[in-house]
């Protein structure tokens, strides 16, 4: 692979857009979307994906495509960087369109997309090559990084739900720890996590009433330690989550 031509930058730049709907639509070239505000729908090739800030997406050549604005949201922003890829294996152009073309979490990547865009637009050709090497280091490193895809605002929130694990949690109070209005953490945690915050919480119960059972504490006194309203509730909650109710899952384990 030839470093200096596998990514060739078209045209960089930030785009504001205030409408609710962006009609169908193709490319010749390949076209990185970063999200930095807003959040709504972006569709590509009849495929919904979720966009929210910090969302990286890639659309490619001849894929029909569309965002829509969410109704409650009064406008996105994003970076767009339109290039093309050369000298590469059909093997690794399809990793890569399979790593970005769904959308990732990558609030990180912001930084360095900003530089990508200001560098190509410096009107320097040195300053625009240095541009296109900056994106295409990133695009192979993100291949092998997840650590850079890890979301500090629910890191903090599972953090907390795991410290309040043993008794009841309001979403508002999680909202409030991690510093987020609630229906956007809302988004936020379902579009990383592909679960309510809520359900996530309960399937932490779950995993800590499964460790119970193993113990051989009894279903009243797992109840009380994991903050079930009583007995009852938690057998329910746990076959509805398990398959298989408290006294099964002590036959299976046992």
């Amino acid at each position: 692979m030839n470093d200096i031509d596998f990514v060739v930058v078209n045209n960089a730049h930030f785009q504001f857009r205030a409408g609710k709907k962006i009609e169908p639509h193709t490319h010749e070239f390949i076209e990185l979307h970063y999200i930095s505000h807003g959040y709504g729908v972006m569709n590509v090739e009849g495929i919904p994906c979720l966009i929210l800030p910090g969302t990286l997406l890639i659309s490619f050549p001849d894929e029909v495509h569309r965002i829509i604005i969410a109704d409650d949201c009064p406008y996105i922003s994003q970076y767009m960087i339109s290039f093309t890829m050369s000298g590469i294996s059909v093997a690794l152009y399809n990793k890569i369109k399979d790593r970005y073309r769904n959308g990732i979490q990558c609030h990180e990547a912001e930084s360095i997309i900003e530089k990508v865009v200001k560098l190509y637009n410096n009107g320097s050709d040195v300053l625009r090559k240095s541009a296109e090497l900056h994106l295409g280091a990133f695009l192979l490193e993100m291949l092998e990084n997840d650590k850079m895809f890890a979301n500090h605002y629910i890191e903090k929130a599972v953090n907390y739900m795991r410290s309040n694990v043993g008794g009841r949690l309001q979403l508002s109070a999680v909202s409030r720890h991690v510093g987020l209005e609630k229906s956007y953490f809302c988004r936020l945690f379902k579009g990383i996590k592909q679960e309510s915050p809520m359900r996530y919480f309960m399937r932490l119960k779950i995993e800590l009433a499964r460790e119970l059972l193993d113990a051989g504490m009894s279903n009243s006194a797992i109840a009380e330690a994991t903050g079930f309203a009583d007995e009852f509730h938690f057998s329910r909650t746990f076959k509805q989550y398990s398959g298989m109710s408290p006294r099964q899952y002590r036959q299976t384990a046992g």
